[in-house]
Protein backbone atom coordinates (compact mmCIF):
# COMPACT_ATOMS: atom_id res chain seq x y z
CA UNK A 1 0.00 0.00 0.00
CA UNK A 2 1.39 3.37 -1.06
CA UNK A 3 1.93 6.25 1.56
CA UNK A 4 -1.00 8.82 1.72
CA UNK A 5 0.22 12.52 1.52
CA UNK A 6 -1.69 15.32 2.25
CA UNK A 7 -0.16 18.36 0.14
CA UNK A 8 -1.78 21.79 1.88
CA UNK A 9 -0.49 24.92 -0.69
CA UNK A 10 -2.79 27.97 -1.62
CA UNK A 11 -1.12 28.04 -5.32
CA UNK A 12 -3.40 26.21 -7.02
CA UNK A 13 -0.66 25.18 -10.05
CA UNK A 14 2.06 24.47 -7.35
CA UNK A 15 -0.22 22.20 -5.36
CA UNK A 16 -1.12 20.46 -8.50
CA UNK A 17 2.53 20.47 -9.69
CA UNK A 18 3.20 19.02 -6.27
CA UNK A 19 0.53 16.00 -6.19
CA UNK A 20 1.52 15.22 -9.88
CA UNK A 21 5.15 13.99 -8.67
CA UNK A 22 4.38 12.36 -5.75
CA UNK A 23 2.01 9.96 -7.65
CA UNK A 24 4.62 9.85 -10.36
CA UNK A 25 6.86 8.30 -7.38
CA UNK A 26 4.11 6.18 -6.42
CA UNK A 27 2.59 7.90 -3.21
CA UNK A 28 -1.14 7.69 -2.76
CA UNK A 29 -0.80 12.32 -2.81
CA UNK A 30 -4.43 14.50 -2.10
CA UNK A 31 -4.42 18.27 -1.87
CA UNK A 32 -5.68 20.52 0.50
CA UNK A 33 -6.44 24.25 -0.80
CA UNK A 34 -5.69 25.80 2.88
CA UNK A 35 -5.33 24.90 6.55
CA UNK A 36 -8.71 24.61 7.32
CA UNK A 37 -9.48 22.19 4.52
CA UNK A 38 -6.33 20.37 5.36
CA UNK A 39 -7.99 19.54 8.99
CA UNK A 40 -11.15 18.70 7.30
CA UNK A 41 -9.43 16.11 5.46
CA UNK A 42 -7.33 15.04 8.04
CA UNK A 43 -10.12 14.42 10.81
CA UNK A 44 -11.45 12.36 8.08
CA UNK A 45 -8.77 9.92 7.18
CA UNK A 46 -5.01 8.27 7.80
CA UNK A 47 -2.05 10.31 5.97
CA UNK A 48 1.46 8.92 6.55
CA UNK A 49 3.00 12.77 5.63
CA UNK A 50 1.81 16.10 5.18
CA UNK A 51 3.34 18.51 3.31
CA UNK A 52 2.44 22.07 3.61
CA UNK A 53 2.76 25.54 2.84
CA UNK A 54 3.70 28.08 5.77
CA UNK A 55 2.17 31.11 4.56
CA UNK A 56 -1.23 30.31 3.66
CA UNK A 57 -4.89 31.40 5.21
CA UNK A 58 -6.87 31.41 7.42
CA UNK A 59 -5.02 28.35 9.02
CA UNK A 60 -1.29 29.15 8.64
CA UNK A 61 1.23 26.04 7.82
CA UNK A 62 2.71 26.54 12.07
CA UNK A 63 -0.31 26.48 13.54
CA UNK A 64 -1.23 23.71 11.06
CA UNK A 65 1.65 21.63 12.32
CA UNK A 66 0.05 21.43 15.95
CA UNK A 67 -3.28 21.34 15.06
CA UNK A 68 -2.33 18.07 12.52
CA UNK A 69 -0.38 16.11 15.55
CA UNK A 70 -3.03 16.55 17.60
CA UNK A 71 -5.44 15.07 15.00
CA UNK A 72 -2.73 12.50 13.97
CA UNK A 73 0.00 12.50 16.46
CA UNK A 74 2.57 10.19 14.31
CA UNK A 75 1.89 11.91 10.97
CA UNK A 76 5.34 13.26 9.42
CA UNK A 77 5.60 16.88 8.54
CA UNK A 78 7.40 19.06 6.02
CA UNK A 79 6.47 22.46 5.85
CA UNK A 80 7.76 24.84 3.05
CA UNK A 81 8.19 28.16 2.46
CA UNK A 82 9.55 31.07 -0.17
CA UNK A 83 11.02 32.52 2.88
CA UNK A 84 13.93 30.89 3.90
CA UNK A 85 15.06 32.35 7.21
CA UNK A 86 16.89 30.00 10.29
CA UNK A 87 14.34 31.53 12.14
CA UNK A 88 11.22 30.22 10.33
CA UNK A 89 12.78 27.37 10.39
CA UNK A 90 13.46 27.15 14.12
CA UNK A 91 9.92 27.88 15.06
CA UNK A 92 8.46 25.13 12.24
CA UNK A 93 10.60 22.82 14.29
CA UNK A 94 9.45 23.76 17.20
CA UNK A 95 5.81 23.44 16.22
CA UNK A 96 6.81 19.68 15.41
CA UNK A 97 7.73 19.85 12.20
CA UNK A 98 9.88 16.92 10.87
CA UNK A 99 11.95 18.92 8.49
CA UNK A 100 11.47 21.70 5.88
CA UNK A 101 12.61 22.84 1.90
CA UNK A 102 12.66 26.19 1.06
CA UNK A 103 11.06 26.83 -2.16
CA UNK A 104 11.98 26.59 -5.16
CA UNK A 105 13.80 23.60 -4.70
CA UNK A 106 14.34 20.74 -6.86
CA UNK A 107 11.87 18.16 -7.31
CA UNK A 108 14.91 15.56 -6.59
CA UNK A 109 15.28 16.88 -3.11
CA UNK A 110 11.63 16.62 -2.21
CA UNK A 111 11.24 13.01 -3.32
CA UNK A 112 14.49 12.29 -1.39
CA UNK A 113 13.24 13.86 1.72
CA UNK A 114 9.40 12.87 1.15
CA UNK A 115 11.20 8.71 0.93
CA UNK A 116 12.77 9.31 3.78
CA UNK A 117 10.42 11.10 6.28
CA UNK A 118 8.22 7.71 4.96
CA UNK A 119 10.49 5.59 6.13
CA UNK A 120 11.05 7.28 9.51
CA UNK A 121 7.29 7.03 9.69
CA UNK A 122 7.07 2.96 8.92
CA UNK A 123 9.79 2.57 10.98
CA UNK A 124 10.43 4.63 14.20
CA UNK A 125 13.37 5.40 15.98
CA UNK A 126 15.16 6.21 12.77
CA UNK A 127 16.56 9.55 12.43
CA UNK A 128 15.84 11.42 8.68
CA UNK A 129 19.32 12.82 8.58
CA UNK A 130 20.82 9.06 8.30
CA UNK A 131 17.93 8.05 6.01
CA UNK A 132 18.68 10.61 3.80
CA UNK A 133 22.23 9.79 3.47
CA UNK A 134 20.89 6.42 2.01
CA UNK A 135 18.52 7.30 -0.02
CA UNK A 136 18.91 8.03 -3.54
CA UNK A 137 15.96 9.37 -5.58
Amino acid sequence: MAARILVVEDDGVLRELLINVLRRARFAAVGANNGSDALEQLAEGHFDLMLSDVRMSPVGGLALVARAKALAPDIKVLLMTTYAQSAEASLARAAGADSYLSKPFPMADLLKTVRALVRQRLRPGKRVMEDEDQDRP
